[in-house]
């Protein structure tokens, strides 16, 4: 048996059949574009996303890098993988020798290991530690700093990194210490000055009353110390004050002059043979070039000078010699001060210029300026190092090495005096 199908009919099924077949691979190459773009967009927004997070990262990483704070970043065992340049600003240690390390480096041992576990328990709870800590630079120095450590979590709420953020405070600290300090010092030096113009007033009550005039030479004499002392104090303080409130503008500078330095010795020396101390005193100046002079302030560098000169005598005993040596470079001259006194403790070397401080207790040493152990505000060394930073020069301080005692070397620029001032 056989079927027949009209040929209009025929057509119009094989037309329907390529037609559903068309709609059919359309279908299904729609559907391939779809996801195809739905990939592409999952895709960019992923990269876009990645970028953002990068870009995020750069910046959190710059902000780290360029912190004036010194940053730390441990694993969850403490051991250091990053630091930023504050931290060796601070610390002395470079990223390369801190990486690996524990911060048990910065030991200091003015803490008891209680101190450490329970910051250690802190941090490891995954809570914040804040406190303040004693540290040990690469130099072997110790400073005191402010520190933050937070723990960073992961998804699961482990603990997997330790960022220490730690400030410096050791200069904030030494300051107010000074203020302190000061407040004591200045207390105890202006009771002297005091006392003594109490026994003026009671001397010339004296001399009215019995008409003794054989006493004024004490009633001179102690005015003349009660101004000195009261002098000293006010131009020092001054002088700091003015520096620090005017900075680079330095309008307390009012005269420029040439000064030669042989006379400036002779007046320092001066000075020191009228206070009357049995302290020998050899000044050589055979290597200072004949008229060897200076350009700056003639007050101001004579009370460096003085300053230095004082210092000397007061930690040098009775019957022991100051050696003063002054020669010139090829651009500066040189003065050296050396002393037999006791010298000053290695760790004491960096805080002589300190205002305020001092080697003796400021309530309990002798106030006359040129005494043995005598007192003064712990003022001098900074003041004279602040007169020889502005006229360009140097004040270094350290150890004889052919005896006990203390070497002050001073430094200032040779001018040429037939240039002129201005």
């Amino acid at each position: 048996m056989s079927l027949s199908v009209p040929a209009g009919q025929f057509f119009v099924k094989a037309r329907e059949g390529i037609w559903k077949s068309l709609m059919a691979y359309s279908a299904i190459w729609l559907a391939g574009v779809g996801a195809l773009y739905l990939f592409s967009v999952q895709r960019l927004k992923g990269a876009r996303e990645r970028a953002a997070m990068q870009n995020e990262s750069a910046r959190l990483a710059g902000a780290v890098m360029h912190a004036a704070d010194a940053v730390a970043i441990t694993d969850s065992d403490g051991i250091i993988e990053y630091v930023n340049p504050a931290f060796e600003t601070v610390t002395g240690y470079s990223l390369d020798e801190a990486r690996g390390k524990n911060p048990r480096v910065l030991k200091s041992g003015r803490h008891d290991r209680s101190f450490y576990e329970e910051m250690w328990r802190t941090i490891k709870a995954g809570k914040v530690w804040r406190g303040k800590i004693i540290n040990r630079k690469k130099d072997g120095s110790l400073y005191e700093e402010e520190m933050t450590i937070s723990p960073v979590m992961d998804a699961a709420g482990s603990v997997v990194n330790f960022v220490a953020v730690k400030r410096d405070i050791t200069r904030e600290n030494a300051l107010q210490k000074s203020r302190a300090y000061f407040t004591d010092i200045t207390a105890h030096e202006l009771r002297t000055p005091l006392a003594k113009l109490h026994l003026v007033e009671n001397l010339l009550m004296q001399i009215e009353g019995a008409g003794i005039g054989g006493r004024m030479g004490e009633v001179r004499n102690a005015l003349r110390d009660s101004i000195t002392s009261f002098d000293r104090i006010v131009n020092a303080t001054t002088l700091i004050s003015d520096m620090a409130r005017t900075g680079s503008e330095r309008p307390f500078v009012r005269d420029l002059v040439y000064y030669d330095i042989a006379t400036a010795l002779e007046a320092a020396q001066a000075n020191i043979i009228e206070a009357r101390r049995s302290i020998a005193m050899d000044v050589g100046m055979a290597e200072l070039p004949r008229h060897a002079t200076v350009l700056g302030n003639r007050g101001m560098i004579q009370q460096a000078l003085d300053e230095v000169f004082s210092n000397a005598i007061k930690f040098t005993p009775d019957g022991s010699s100051i050696s003063v040596r002054a020669y010139a470079g090829r651009s500066h001259v040189h003065i050296e001060v050396a002393d037999e006194g006791e010298g000053i403790p290695e760790d004491k070397l960096r805080d002589v210029f300190i205002p305020y401080f001092s080697l003796e207790n400021p309530l309990t040493h002798s106030t006359g300026r040129y005494k043995f152990h005598g007192g003064g505000l712990g003022l001098g060394l900074t003041v004279a190092k602040l007169i020889m930073e502005y006229h360009n020069g140097a004040l270094v301080i350290g150890h004889r090495t052919d005896r006990e005692g203390t070497l002050v070397t001073l430094s200032f620029p040779l001018v040429d005096k037939d240039l002129p001032a201005a």
